[in-house]
């Protein structure tokens, strides 16, 4: 007798809970881990998720595991609705878009055009820049300017500042390292077994191999951007603590930001830039002061117009300035704030004088742009030079 009384108010209890609102929320929550552990992910994952979906109140919940306009659409809700609620800058909000950032730029990482390399040679494209290193004799640039059936055809590899330096390079064994845009890093080995000319410039042939080594692969999604700037140099003295991310109050070495990722950026500058220097860069987004600290991994000189593209690897961001950053990089501003950032932008291309004047390294209002027929020439090329 009471085990029937039991089995019954099990089934009573199973229907009660089928039935009511937290019966529905547990069934939906099963469903939701379900098809979460069978799209492979984790249990904190999928706990973030499920408060994403919840915050967000989306309809079909499970679409956060593969889709990403569904992401960038909670994360515009989330964003919409902390700043109504005047808690944008609360450190909760702060830690709960870092997370779902992080999470969406693994998503976004495994697309298929992030994931898919290249395994040989014949693959490379026109005009890929190239690091050729000769063994005992340095480091030297060069490019690809054909890639035929027999042969990858590469300028002939010059020396810092475009110097030729007279090596013959038939029958050399060389290195060969350059990078993929929105990939990796690849590096092979190879023969040089010909020389050549190719639309006036001496080229060299070399050997095709299938065996490129594939390294690095990006972890941050970059975007095209514009973003006038402020660099300093880090003299960094031993032993005095000195907060990275601190704003600086004083003017720094005007710049231009040309692309941007949580982790690094590429900056435009006038003058010759050094590798391997410390610097910060201070720009605003949204109103939002973005303070980026880090060195200077890479520098490509251009002497015609006496400017430098540094390749900035960024060490130290805090959260909130992080999250700003991935705002922008992932473009999912609400629709109101988009349309006032392209008027800013295209206002700014309407009126690129006023820009020139920014940069004039004297002081004051620059003398290209007090004169109608010199405004074509008031660019970039006024930057101030980093040495």
């Amino acid at each position: 007798m009471g085990i029937v009384i039991f089995v019954i108010l099990l089934i009573a209890g199973i229907f009660v809970l089928r039935v009511s609102h937290t019966g529905r929320d547990l069934q939906e929550w099963v469903k939701f881990y379900s098809a979460g552990m069978d799209h492979g992910f984790r249990l904190n994952e999928i706990g973030l998720l499920w408060k994403v979906s919840k915050y967000a109140d989306l309809e079909v919940p499970s679409a956060l595991f593969w889709s990403i306009p569904t992401l960038d659409k909670s994360l515009a809700f989330i964003l919409q609705k902390s700043k109504g609620e005047g808690r944008e800058n609360d450190e909760e909000i702060q830690r709960f878009l870092t997370h779902l950032y992080s999470y969406r730029t693994k998503v976004e990482m495994n697309q298929g055009r992030y994931k898919k390399g290249i395994t040989s040679s014949r693959d490379m494209v026109k005009d890929q820049r190239l690091r050729v290193v000769l063994k005992g004799k340095g480091v030297f640039a060069s490019q690809v300017m054909m890639n035929t059936p027999r042969a990858l055809i590469i300028s002939v590899p010059l020396m810092p500042g475009d110097e030729l330096t007279g090596i013959k390079w038939k029958d050399q064994k060389i290195n060969i390292f350059f990078r993929r845009r929105n990939d990796a890093s690849y590096f092979f080995e190879t023969l040089v077994f010909d020389m050549g000319m190719n639309h006036g410039i001496p080229t060299l042939a070399v050997a095709h191999t299938d065996d490129l080594i594939r390294a690095q692969k990006r972890k941050s999604v970059r975007v095209p951007c514009s973003f006038y700037a402020q660099l300093y140099i880090k003299r960094i003295t031993p032993g005095v603590l000195d907060d990275p991310c601190k704003v600086e109050m004083d003017a720094g070495m005007k710049c231009h930001i040309e692309d941007i990722s949580e982790n690094g950026a590429l900056i435009r500058i006038g003058g010759k830039g050094v590798e391997g220097m410390t610097v910060k860069i201070q720009f605003t987004i949204q109103d939002i002061v973005i303070v980026m600290t880090g060195v200077i991994r890479g520098v490509e000189y251009k002497e015609e117009n006496n400017q430098s593209l540094l390749h900035f690897e960024c060490s130290s961001l805090t959260s909130r300035m992080r999250n700003a950053i991935l705002t922008y990089v992932y473009n999912i501003l609400p629709v109101e704030e988009k349309e006032i950032l392209d008027a800013i932008r295209l206002s700014e291309e309407d009126n690129p004088d006023e820009e020139g004047q920014e940069f004039n390294p004297d002081g004051g209002e620059s003398p290209a742009a007090s004169s109608p027929e010199a405004e074509e020439n008031n660019t970039a090329e006024t930057m101030e030079p980093v040495i």
